[in-house]
């Protein structure tokens, strides 16, 4: 009764149990007496092996070292081979996140592996620029008057404002859009003031107060 009572007696009956349950859902699989799948290590698989063991290590292994991760290899194939076809990896939540994770090394491994030379990338910018450009970018403040108001006090507060050191506080009207603009291109500028505003600020030299000019709704100066 004893022997009844085993871990060892219940792991092998599982095994059975499991063994013949595949065996009955898969009539087709491989037949009693049948060759299994042959396992070929090739020279690049030992290579691999050899550069995992270097990268952990810091060096190469020893002819010794090399055979033994051949025959971890070896046997981890075979188990793992054994383990499908018992389809064990169906639904595995670990499996799955196990895979997804090899799938990721492999992507970066490709696109680091994809990455071209300088020399390549220069001369693709020589010869197609477009492909790298990006719109430019402008940042400004603006003062701006209302059209019904005239252009009196546009003009009045340009004068002023010529002064490096007048500030444009407490001129022109409020505009809900806000005085400020950051970072904004030609075509985000045509869609908040029309097109002829957006490509005459574009225009202007950096670092310098402008008159500026009419936009769809509004009296820049």
């Amino acid at each position: 009764m004893r022997l009844l009572k085993e871990p060892l007696l219940h792991f092998i009956a599982l095994g059975g149990l499991l063994f013949a349950a595949h065996a009955a859902l898969n009539p087709g699989g491989v037949r009693a007496g049948a060759t299994p799948p042959a396992i070929h290590l090739t020279a690049a698989d030992a290579e691999w092996l050899k550069q995992m063991w270097a990268r952990q290590w810091r060096r190469p292994p020893t002819d010794e070292e090399l055979r033994g991760l051949v025959a971890d290899h070896l046997k981890e194939e075979v188990l793992s081979r054994e383990a499908r076809a018992l389809e064990l990896d169906v639904g595995d939540t670990v499996v799955r996140r196990r895979l997804a994770q090899k799938m990721t090394f492999l992507l970066d491994d490709t696109i680091r592996t994809a990455e071209p030379p300088e020399a390549e990338l220069r001369a693709l910018y020589e010869t197609r620029p477009d492909l790298v450009r990006t719109p430019a970018r402008v940042s400004f403040s603006q003062v701006f008057f209302r059209r019904e108001q005239g252009d009196d006090r546009a003009r009045t507060s340009l004068a002023a404002l010529s002064n490096a050191a007048a500030h444009p506080e407490g001129h022109g009207d409020r505009l809900l859009l806000g005085d400020t603009f950051a970072d904004q291109d030609e075509q985000a500028l045509a869609n908040l003031f029309g097109a002829s505003f957006a490509q005459a600020v574009m225009a202007l030299p950096a670092d310098e107060g402008h008159g500026g000019g009419p936009s769809a709704a509004v009296t820049h100066r």
